[in-house]
C-alpha cells in the first residue's frame, strides 16, 4: 500500500505520537509504503524549527531519517484544482498523482474537504489505522 503523509502528519508523528506516530512506525517496518512532497519536508523543517525549537543540527538527524523511511516526491509541477480552498496545499495532490499513492493522509482541513483526488482517497491518519488495520509486531 501506498501512502503520502503530509507535513501535517509528519509533525504529529515526531512530536505528539497518536495515529501519526503509528503510521511512521509501520511506515519505517515496511508495513506499507511512504511518500511525501519535497515540499512537505521544508515546511515539517521549519515548523519543527521556529515553532517547535529543534536545533538544526538534530533537524538535521531528523531529516536523514525521514529520507530513510519516505520517499520524497520533487514535485515541480502542480495541478489547477479549483475546488481545493488552500492552493498551498497542491504539492500534496501532485506528489500522490507522481508516487500513484493509494491513500492520502492529512491533518490539513483544506485537503480533509476535498475528500478524494482523483481517484485517491484523502483521509485522517486516525481513519487510516482504524480502515486498515495498520499494525507493527514490535517483538
Amino acid at each position: 500500500m501506498r501512502v503520502l503523509l503530509d507535513a501535517n502528519i509528519i509533525i504529529s508523528g515526531l512530536r505528539f505520537g497518536g495515529a501519526p506516530r503509528f503510521i511512521l512506525e509501520a511506515i519505517d517496518n515496511d508495513v506499507c509504503r511512504g511518500f511525501t512532497s519535497a515540499t512537505a519536508i521544508a515546511e515539517t523543517e521549519e515548523v519543527l524549527i521556529v515553532k517547535f525549537r529543534v536545533f538544526p543540527s538534530e533537524w538535521i538527524m531528523i531529516s536523514e531519517a525521514l529520507r530513510n523511511a519516505l520517499v520524497v516526491i520533487p514535485t515541480p509541477v502542480v495541478p489547477e484544482v479549483p475546488e481545493l480552498r488552500s492552493k498551498r496545499d497542491l504539492h500534496i495532490l501532485a506528489a500522490a498523482e507522481l508516487c500513484a499513492a493509494d491513500y492520502i493522509v492529512s491533518g490539513d482541513k483544506d485537503l480533509l474537504a476535498l475528500g478524494w483526488y482523483k481517484s485517491i482517497p484523502i483521509i485522517r491518519a486516525n481513519d487510516f489505522v482504524s480502515a486498515f488495520g495498520v499494525t507493527i509486531d514490535r517483538s
